[in-house]
């Protein structure tokens, strides 16, 4: 069973409970105020787990990590709403992310939403009446989204065969799943 097979089943849990909780918010949608809230809820969480992620030196593992969706793109899609930059999680709200195998679990949830933010972004301009050019973030690599996933999990997957460092990469990615669960439900009600 490969890495990402393996990372699939065990966070299943964890995923569907985050899944559940962003698509609640999605559906509260009412205005384009409401979708910057959500998009500070991304940028906050997003940008705070980067920082900790780029420590690590997982271009090793990932040589293409430069390519990657950032945060960066969330302050675009804020930008154009005319929003202001929502502040950082803290490194207490994050997961513990202190190698590159935690690292590359933290991605794989990252990478993961990819795949996902071509549904949001359809659910959302159901909902609100918006540009097309603010959902940089949630379109992640457009049409390349399959490559993009398939070439990070190719490399997550040849990233070690050590079952100490699979067992990092599985609780990098359940704590990734968690910590966002948290940071949303405890700021669901507030600003950023």
């Amino acid at each position: 069973m490969t890495i990402s097979d393996r990372l699939k089943t065990f966070t299943a849990s964890s995923h569907q409970k985050l899944e559940k909780s962003v698509l609640g918010l999605i559906h509260t949608l009412q205005t384009s105020a409401d979708y910057s809230y959500l998009l500070g809820l991304f940028y906050s969480y997003f940008d705070g787990l980067e920082r900790l992620i780029e420590a690590q030196g997982v271009e090793k593992y990932l040589p293409d990590y430069d390519e990657r969706r950032n945060a960066k793109r969330i302050l675009e899609d804020l930008l154009a709403l005319h929003s202001s930059n929502p502040e950082i999680c803290q490194k207490h709200q994050l997961p513990v992310i202190d190698g590159p195998f935690r690292a590359l679990g933290a991605l794989y949830v990252m990478e993961g939403s990819t795949l996902g933010g071509v549904y949001i972004v359809k659910m959302i301009q159901k909902k609100l009446s918006v540009k097309e050019n603010i959902f940089h973030f949630f379109s992640g690599y457009g049409d390349r989204n399959p490559l993009m996933w398939n070439r990070f999990k190719n490399a997550m997957d040849h990233s070690t065969a050590d079952e100490e460092e699979m067992a990092l990469i599985l609780s990098g990615a359940e704590e990734t799943f968690h910590s966002f669960y948290e940071w949303i439900n405890v700021n669901q009600n507030a600003n950023c």
